[in-house]
């Protein structure tokens, strides 16, 4: 049998204690037990049980016959856990979902996010590494996590107290499998699922065997003996325990007993081995055995059979949690199903954590959200009738609750419309309960409101909104922060800073965003270290790259080299420190942020080595682990690698590295079937088309973007977000302009249609720089089908379109990158025209970026493109279309 321990407070007995599995990675066991088992003792009186790290179960059986006896498993997730085989992972986790046993993941170092998904999808997971001070503290969050999967103390002598009769179950170890198969046959008949059934399942060694047994019998109206050969067997010549000790007890205590013949058994020596015994029901597949049972125990029910929504759900939660009586899920789930469909508040609140937490049922978001929503209406009637701080906070709560399971499934209006009447409702108990008692927690009350509603309107690209509420929850956060000071309280304000520095960025904005930026970083480096929770040197080298990306939008290499080094040295440190795989594999992205910026500057021989040394720790990753994270950064890596190369001119050696990325990328595709890895795939088709294009082999850059092309539709129809459609305009265009170049514009124009279509709605949804941008782009595309076609009217209304976008985009945002754009829509235009203006206006801006980046040879060959433009100007409508590339 399956050698299991046990720990309980103060080593009680576990006996009717509900019951947590505890498993991990072998070489995580000794690490994380005590300290886990520690925690959930502190706030469960429960029994924790384990096996010894080095001990497998000999009888597979019997071990998950146990495991079926469990109401939760915990596992510490660490990198090994996720990477290397173990029994926990390959055998005890699988068992609970596939039982519908609450798993409770606890993130005990850094790890991957795509790994964990991987192995556990979105079941939530509780942090005890980043403990983020603008949500609820971890240890907080285990309470209510236990509380609502585990049953306390109080509410188990509720439901004891439900039971009609008790029965004393009395069987052999090796007969388990036999007693719960008989007490399944004694609940089949609902008259006596009431009827609780004590077995000394957990008695342990050491403890008073005859002072338990005596309580028990003592409290059980009748005694059962679970018959099988397995009674009559003596080990080293002394009767076996049920045989020596349990039903002597029985006989003394002179309770009625029923022996029940589970499989053949010797009768003689069943009678000489338990004088007294009477003779044995027989226990078959017919109805007969279960009728003279039921009517031996009949006469010992205590009371009548109850149907309030209250018994029901205490009843329902025996079944569930296996106090007094076998688990049987789907018993439990009718009981309480029907206790809530009854109106009972706390059935209905235990179903939604049972389809939250796939307790006892599938896991079913939507089902949670469907009793959500009944459990809200009902905070609303109760708010209603008795308008006190209590109700109003319970359905703030649960508003809340309700909001985030809407937006965890995209349904950004549902979740906006909960967050709006949480705000509404906290406003109205701000004028009403004017207590100063009440005061901090109203406050944050509304700061979280602001917060979450900013969150949906972000998600929804309604900028100005979103910033609207990230300024009132600021706004708040920063009073709050006044008042206590805590290291906390400031990470939160940097938080909300880089919130609306990210708002500021989508609107184009690098100078305000870069304000923001500062702040915030001012605010991180004053907390690194203060705290257990304080900022850590990861989220410091993060503020650093967010300064070293605005600097760089904004053309100031070198101080975006200058964050950039920063960030990557603290991230060399932090990986130095660790040797985990997250800060090694930050450490790469580190590398190649660098290196891009390196690059850049002209310094490519710099950037190769930090592309190479990022390639060189993403191969190790992938030796040691082989994870899916360390899998895509090598990808990445391989990618870099492969674009040094074709900048060279070595399209060749480029496609090598291409390829061995869209290898890797195929893999992971079909092993996980991520949106996320089938976009990455999407992306090598796409590099490997633009590598077949430069060395001329169109048809193969054809055959590649057709690849793009189809996985980026199937992912457009299959999640409708700005990204994938984004991408699938991305790829029309790519095809249509490789089409455009072999003079097929009858091809290539039904694909920029496309294109035009998406950025157009884009555009219009968003109205953000970069879509805006996009859609300029879509514009001067159909202005060169047009020129193609001779429809000169046309191509010029097309041109200044784009133009006219280019140059709001400038005068919001003046950034090298824009003004380039600009000056590409004005040799357009000008080219087409054959005016001069334009022309000339295309070289000064490009003479300009010239002077202020020096190492920028694009911006080089394209003044000298607009000089020689000038030089020609003819007056010759049409004159110049594709006379010299590609902008």
């Amino acid at each position: 049998m399956a050698d299991f321990k046990v720990l309980t407070r103060g080593n009680s007995s576990p006996q009717g204690k509900p019951r947590v599995f505890f498993t991990a990675h072998p070489e995580d066991h000794d690490r994380y037990f005590e300290e886990i088992s520690t925690e959930l003792l502190s706030r469960q009186n429960c029994a924790v049980f384990f096996l010894d790290s080095n001990v497998r179960p000999a009888d597979v059986e019997d071990y998950e016959l146990r495991l079926g006896e469990m109401q939760l498993f915990v596992v510490p997730v660490t990198s090994k856990l996720l990477t290397t085989p173990s029994h926990a992972m390959d055998v005890d986790v699988p068992f609970a979902f596939a039982h519908n046993i609450p798993v409770l993941p606890l993130i005990s170092e850094n790890v991957s996010g795509e790994l964990y998904r991987a192995k556990f999808g979105d079941l939530q997971y509780l942090d005890k590494v980043h403990d983020d001070p603008t949500a609820i503290p971890y240890d907080e969050k285990l309470t209510k996590y236990l509380a609502s999967v585990i049953v306390g103390d109080e509410l188990a002598q509720q439901i004891r107290a439900a039971f009609s009769a008790y029965v004393f179950l009395s069987y052999r170890k090796k007969d388990r499998r036999h007693a719960q198969q008989l007490m399944r046959l004694i609940h089949a008949d609902p008259a006596f699922r009431d009827i609780a059934i004590w077995y000394d399942e957990f008695l342990t060694p050491g403890e008073d065997f005859n002072d338990a047994i005596k309580d028990a019998l003592r409290k059980s109206d009748l005694f059962v003996l679970t018959v099988t050969p397995n009674l009559l067997e003596m080990p080293d010549g002394r009767p076996n325990f049920v045989m020596g000790k349990e039903y002597p007890a029985a006989m003394r205590s002179g309770k009625p007993i029923i022996p029940a013949e589970m499989q053949p058994t010797d009768r003689v020596a069943l009678r000489m081995n338990f004088p007294g015994l009477p003779d044995p029901i027989i226990v078959n597949d017919t109805e007969a055995p279960l009728r003279l049972i039921a009517g031996k125990i009949k006469r010992f029910a205590k009371g009548k059979y109850i149907n309030d929504p209250q018994h029901i759900f205490f009843i329902g939660l025996a079944y569930l949690s296996g106090i007094d009586v076998e688990i049987d899920h789907e018993r439990a789930y009718g009981l309480i199903a029907g206790s809530a469909a009854a109106g009972y508040t706390p059935a209905i609140i235990k179903l939604i954590s049972m389809f939250k937490s796939g307790e006892g049922v599938k896991r079913d978001d939507n089902k949670a959200v469907e009793w959500l929503e009944k459990l809200v209406q009902q905070r609303r009637n109760a708010y209603g009738a008795k308008n006190d701080y209590e109700n109003a906070l319970s359905l703030y709560i649960d508003l809340q609750e309700l909001g985030d399971s809407y937006y965890s499934l995209s349904r950004l209006e549902h979740a906006r419309r909960n967050y709006q009447e949480m705000l509404l409702l906290c406003e109205s108990m701000i004028n009403q309960f004017r207590y100063r008692k009440h005061k901090q927690q109203l406050s944050r009350m509304q700061m979280i409101a602001y917060g979450k509603l900013g969150n949906v309107a972000s998600a929804q690209k309604k900028l100005d909104e979103a910033e609207d509420y990230y300024r009132r929850n600021y706004a708040i956060a920063e009073a709050l922060a006044k008042e206590g000071g805590s290291s906390q309280a400031y990470h939160g304000l940097a938080v909300s800073l880089e919130k609306l520095g990210d708002i500021a960025r989508a609107r184009g904005n690098e100078r305000e965003a870069e304000e923001y930026y500062h702040k915030a970083h001012l605010l991180r480096q004053a907390s690194v270290g203060l705290t257990p929770k304080g900022e850590s040197k990861s989220d410091l080298a993060v503020s650093h790259h967010k300064l070293g990306a605005v600097a760089e939008a904004q053309g100031r290499l070198a101080e975006a080299e200058r964050h950039y080094r920063k960030c990557f040295e603290i991230c060399e440190t932090v990986a130095q420190e660790t040797g985990s795989e997250d800060d090694r594999r930050n450490l790469s992205i580190s590398c190649n942020s660098l290196a891009d910026i390196l690059k850049a500057q002209g310094k490519n021989e710099e950037a190769e080595s930090l592309y190479r040394r990022s390639l060189s720790i993403t191969e190790e990753l992938v030796e040691e682990a082989g994870s899916i994270e360390a899998r895509s950064s090598l990808c990445v890596s391989y990618d870099r690698v492969g674009d040094m190369e074709r900048d060279r001119n070595k399209h060749e050696e480029a496609e090598r590295y291409y390829r061995k990325s869209l290898e890797i990328r195929k893999a992971l595709a079909e092993e996980t079937g991520t949106v996320t890895a089938r976009r990455d795939l999407s992306f090598s088709y796409c590099k490997l088309g633009d590598s077949a294009k430069a060395q001329g082999k169109l048809n193969e850059a054809e055959q590649h973007y057709r690849k793009c092309l189809a996985i980026r539709l199937s992912l457009a129809e299959a999640t409708g977000t700005i990204e994938a459609r984004s991408d699938l305009a991305n790829i029309y265009e790519r095809l249509g302009d490789l089409l455009k170049a072999q003079e097929k514009i009858s091809e290539a124009e039904p694909l920029y249609r496309k294109s035009f279509a998406i950025r157009e709605m884009l555009a219009e949804k968003t109205g953000t720089i970069a879509d805006r941008y996009c859609l300029a782009a879509s514009y001067e595309r159909l202005g060169d089908v047009a020129q193609a076609k001779k429809k000169y009217h046309d191509a010029k209304l097309l041109y200044l379109k784009s133009l006219e976008i280019r140059e709001a985009i400038v005068q919001q945002a003046p950034t090298a990158e824009n003004n380039d754009a600009l000056a590409v829509s004005c040799l357009r235009l000008g080219m087409l025209l054959d005016e001069r203006a334009y022309m000339e206006r295309a070289l000064s801006i490009w003479t300009q970026l010239s002077q202020l980046h020096p190492h920028n040879f694009d911006y080089k060959r394209k003044m000298e493109i607009a000089q020689e433009a000038v030089q020609q100007c003819a007056g010759v409508i049409g004159n110049h279309f594709n006379s010299y590339g590609n902008f």
